[in-house]
């Protein structure tokens, strides 16, 4: 049902009305979760072009297997999977310093 559909991707019913209805536009997030989450193509999404169905990069099943739908997670999980190994080291570094700082560790994290 649509309300299952929308609580999967975070939206109220009326908020997938809404989308249905044209009153308002489907995000770029809602886009992407979608994509994930249902294995829809986005191109063919956004404009009906190519084959419905995805190809899963590794960053879709990584984001498949922890089961979030927080597109906030779900973007930085792209956007580190499309980084060298010494760039995504980086983040990490400034990441663990940033939470160091703030008193957690990774380790107390994990």
């Amino acid at each position: 049902s649509g309300e299952t559909f929308g609580e999967s991707l975070g939206l109220t019913r009326g908020t997938i009305s809404r989308i249905e209805n044209g009153t308002i536009a489907v995000t770029e997030s809602n886009i992407k979760m979608i994509s994930v989450l249902f294995g829809v193509s986005e191109q063919w999404l956004r404009n009906g072009t190519g084959d419905m169905l995805a190809e899963k990069s590794e960053a879709d099943r990584i984001i498949e297997k922890l089961g979030t739908t927080d597109p906030f997670v779900i973007e930085m999980i792209r956007l580190v999977m499309q980084m060298s190994d010494e760039h995504a080291r980086q983040i990490l570094a400034e990441v663990e310093a940033l939470a160091e700082k703030y008193g957690k560790s990774s380790k107390e994290i994990a």
